[in-house]
C-alpha cells in the first residue's frame, strides 16, 4: 500500500479550524499490511498516460443574466491532441481516482527502480534520472 506524504496535516490551520493529522493513519495500516509513504509531487496535475500537464474543465453558468466561466474543480483534463486519452474519448478523469492511481505509480517505480519516473520527481532531470529511464524504454 502506498500513502501520500502530505495529507497529515500535523498543526495545519485550513479556515480557522485546526485539522487533526499525524503519523496514526500510516501506524494503523502498517499493522496489517506493508506501507510505503510516497511523495505526492505532482500527481494530481499530470497526465496518466501522456505526463503532460492537466487543467480544469470550465462550466458556463448564467449568473443575474450574464454568462460566466468556473473552473470544475473535481475533474481534470488532458488537452494533448497526441494524448491516447484524448484521441480514445476518455480525456476528463475524477481528480481523486488519478492522484490515488499516479501516487501507486509513483510509489510502486520508486520501490522497483529507486527513483520516481521524471514528471514525478521533485528535484531537475539529472543525468542519473535520464539513464534510468532510458534503461526501461
Amino acid at each position: 500500500m502506498f500513502i501520500g506524504d502530505r495529507d497529515t496535516g500535523v498543526g495545519s490551520r485550513i479556515k480557522g479550524f485546526r485539522r487533526y493529522g499525524g503519523r496514526w493513519k500510516e501506524q494503523l495500516h502498517g499493522k496489517h499490511v506493508n506501507m510505503c509513504i510516497t511523495n505526492e509531487h505532482m500527481t494530481s496535475q499530470t497526465c496518466i498516460y501522456c505526463y503532460q500537464k492537466l487543467c480544469h474543465l470550465k462550466a458556463m453558468l448564467t449568473k443575474k443574466s450574464k454568462q460566466v466561466s468556473q473552473e470544475i474543480k473535481g475533474a481534470l483534463m488532458c488537452v494533448n491532441p497526441k494524448c491516447v486519452a484524448v484521441k480514445s474519448g476518455k480525456s476528463t478523469k475524477s481528480r481523486d481516482a488519478l492522484s490515488s492511481l499516479e501516487i501507486g505509480l509513483s510509489g510502486l517505480t520508486q520501490c522497483l527502480i529507486g527513483s520516481p519516473l521524471p514528471p514525478f520527481a521533485q528535484s531537475q532531470i539529472s543525468q542519473f534520472n535520464t539513464d534510468t529511464c532510458s534503461k526501461l524504454s
